[in-house]
């Protein structure tokens, strides 16, 4: 005669063979969810610049100072005219400066923003690199030169015997159309006495044209503000930091 098994045996054995309960994996410590990577953002292939201008000089730099090369092609791609101010500025003095042997017409021969232009003898320019004499062929008295940038706000490329690094007895600056320039910088310059007085002077004569035909008192008095504000430019160490950068 088969033995009886207790009913609350039964039960609980019952309640033990059924199906497994489910358990999740085990996720590893640090590790992301599936939806967790697929919202995050794909890394950028390249670091966004810094918003800042360079302080020192690249490194390997020969005998002349200038911003890393990346820093430089920024640079040149575009106008930065604020930047320009702040680069020849005396807040930024390291950089070397170059001086124009002479009267030529000059071009950014690297690429990037490009405008032609006279630049004059005794000139003061940047020194932004040193560009490599032309490989093959048969080439005569090219010894290489550099990218340089200009008052004005553009780059130039030069033949090394168009610039020399000795400064003239009295430099002489491009030109720059003071209402060029972005208004927190036109301030800092005004707050120079005498930028404030060639500012009042350019008023007089123009009014408020600042295009088209001038008298020749008006053009006068634009080129005698263009210089105040370089010369106040560069003798300042607070000029405040461009809002566009490279």
């Amino acid at each position: 005669m088969p033995r009886l098994i207790p009913f609350s045996v039964l039960l609980s054995l019952l309640s033990c063979g059924g199906a497994p309960a489910h358990t999740d994996a085990p996720v590893a410590s640090g590790s992301a969810s599936a939806d967790e990577t697929a919202a995050a953002p794909a890394p950028s292939d390249s670091a966004a610049p810094p918003a800042t201008l360079p302080t020192s000089c690249s490194v390997p730099n020969g005998d002349v100072c200038t911003p890393a090369d990346d820093f430089v092609t920024r640079l040149c791609n575009a106008r930065f005219l604020e930047a320009t101010f702040v680069l020849f500025s005396k807040q930024s003095a390291p950089w070397t400066r170059g001086f124009l042997r002479g009267t030529v017409e000059a071009w950014n021969a690297s690429g990037g923003a490009s405008l032609r232009a006279k630049l004059f003898f005794d000139e003061e320019v940047l020194v932004l690199r040193r560009r490599k004499p032309a490989q093959g062929g048969i080439v005569v008295g090219d010894q290489g030169g550099y990218d340089v940038l200009r008052w004005d706000g553009y780059c130039y490329s030069l033949d090394a015997g168009e610039v020399t690094m000795k400064p003239p007895p009295q430099p002489r600056r491009g030109h720059v159309a003071f209402f060029d320039l972005a208004k927190p910088m036109q301030d800092a310059l005004l707050a120079t006495p005498a930028v404030t007085k060639a500012y009042a002077k350019r008023m007089k004569e123009c009014g408020g044209a600042t295009v088209g035909d001038v008298t020749a008192a008006c053009e006068k008095a634009e080129n005698a503000l263009s210089d105040a504000a370089i010369e106040a430019a560069r003798s300042s160490s607070t000029l405040p930091l461009p809002e566009k950068l490279p």
